[in-house]
């Protein structure tokens, strides 16, 4: 034992880095699920914060802000960082619902805090990793640290959540927002109104003015999902019958060879042949009759521009586009 009487080490104090909060960071997250019940449908909009800083950076206050931009309610507090960066080069497209292994995407986290994890086929069936990139919802199975907070994200699932009308538009520099409940901030629906332009803005303690992000039509947890798998056939009597797959807002997960529950209040689509308003039939078919086809060809046409929709209870679907050879 050390002697009592003699010098005695009382250590020596540690002094922590006083690391600086920085400018916040933010982006707005509109998704078609809930963070917290991906495999639930929605009755309500899900907008959500996601916001970072340097590496001091801990929490901001959120604020809506009016057509005329002077702040209107207090949201709430934005509690926790997100883990949030930038995709300096857009993705490119693929198949939706598919395992992508061709494509990668290059992230620049925030900041050096933020870490991405692998994740085994067990996993990401479970949740794990998924993030928005821009529109699109999608998962990663691979994130490659490459230095300087950046990874490459590999072994990708493309167009969840009904987003692979986002897959061909992406720019350089879009947000990436690894969606972990915990560290997003959801914006209740009372200061908002769905399919409505709305302005967001923070305020951390970095922060000189507050930092403002807006999105256009809030509410993609209320639109239905595009129908797929268009298919057409003559019929022995010369009509052409048009038929498809529905979609639905509980279909994020559904198990395989289980009918997917409507999620609306009634089934009915609107078919346009060309501009034109072909019909809005109850069931997943519509029929051009024989004497409508000769109609068309005697017009000099040998093929039909086909733009099929769901109507929802809330609003209606993106298109799914199809040409017909006649």
């Amino acid at each position: 034992m050390p002697d009592a009487e003699g010098p005695v080490d009382n250590g020596r104090p540690v002094k922590e880095v006083d690391a600086l909060a920085g400018v916040t960071r933010l982006a707005l997250v509109d998704l078609p699920f809930a963070v917290d019940a991906s495999m639930q449908v929605s009755d309500s909009p899900r907008l959500y914060a996601a916001a970072a800083g340097g590496l001091g950076w801990r929490r901001a206050q959120l604020f809506a802000v009016g057509a005329d931009g002077v702040t209107t309610d207090l949201i709430g507090d934005i509690s926790a960082p997100a883990r949030i960066g930038t995709a300096p080069e857009p993705l490119g497209s693929s198949g939706p619902h598919l395992i992508d292994r061709q494509s990668a995407l290059l992230v620049q986290m925030h900041n050096g805090n933020m870490h991405l994890n692998n994740a085994d086929h067990t996993q990401l069936l479970a949740g794990q990793n998924i993030a928005a990139i821009g529109g699109e919802i999608m998962q990663f199975g691979s994130a490659t640290p490459i230095g300087d907070n950046r990874y490459i994200l590999s072994h990708l699932l493309r167009g969840l959540g009904g987003t692979e009308q986002e897959m061909d538009g992406h720019l350089a520099d879009e947000d990436f927002v690894l969606l972990d409940g915990v560290d997003l901030t959801e914006i209740e629906a009372r200061h908002y109104a769905p399919f409505q332009p709305i302005m967001i803005s923070v305020m951390g303690r970095g922060d000189d003015v507050p930092v403002s992000r807006s999105i256009d039509e809030p509410g993609r947890a209320l639109k239905p999902w595009s129908p797929v798998h268009p298919r057409f056939a003559f019929q022995p009597n010369g009509d052409l019958e048009i038929r498809w797959t529905r979609r639905s807002r509980a279909g994020l997960m559904w198990q395989d060879h289980v009918e997917i529950p409507l999620a609306e209040e009634t089934e009915r689509y609107r078919v346009l042949i060309g501009d034109q308003i072909w019909s809005e039939p109850a069931v997943p078919v519509a029929i051009i009759s024989a004497t409508d086809v000769q109609t068309y060809r005697g017009l000099g046409a040998s093929s039909l521009s086909v733009a099929i929709r769901q109507i929802g209870q809330h609003h209606i679907s993106a298109p799914l586009l199809f040409e017909m050879e006649i």
